[in-house]
Formats: C-alpha cells, sequence, structure tokens
C-alpha cells in the first residue's frame, strides 16, 4: 500500500528540525488519514514539481500542529526541480 502523501514548504522547518504542516492543504490531507493519523506514522512529505522525502508524523501539542521529521535524510528531486 503506497504511502500518504502531504505537501510542505520548505521554508517552514530544517531537516534537523522538522517540517511543519500548518498550512491548509498539509491539514486537510492529514485529515483524510483519519484513524492512521497518529504520531510515528510514516508519509511521504512533498513540494510539487520539486522534491519529496518520508518522514515520521509528530504532534506538538503547545503548538496545536502536526510536524514532519524526515527520516534517512532522503530526498527525492522530481523532475520540475532545477
Amino acid at each position: 500500500m503506497p504511502l500518504p502523501r502531504i505537501m510542505f514548504d520548505t521554508n517552514d522547518g530544517s531537516m534537523e528540525h522538522g517540517y511543519r504542516l500548518g498550512f491548509d492543504r498539509s491539514r486537510k490531507a492529514l485529515e483524510a488519514l483519519g484513524e492512521a493519523l497518529r504520531e510515528g506514522a510514516t508519509v511521504i512529505i512533498y513540494m510539487p514539481d520539486e522534491l519529496e522525502m518520508k518522514a515520521s508524523l509528530r504532534f506538538d501539542r503547545a503548538e496545536n500542529v502536526w510536524w514532519a521529521d524526515p527520516l534517512d535524510g532522503v530526498i527525492t528531486f522530481l523532475d520540475g526541480a532545477a
């Protein structure tokens, strides 16, 4: 079964500290996971036509927002990337 895909913004975090999944399209994709939405779940985070990578989800209760922590630092650059 393919991993869920969630759009993210590289300007909203870092490889070392994770990426905040706070904008509307990210939140809608997370909500669509239903019961599969949990800390530690593995997903693909991506920027359209630029890059994608596997990440593990983490919830920040203080900010009430999900974060994606990249796994293994592996990035796949997509066709539209310069």
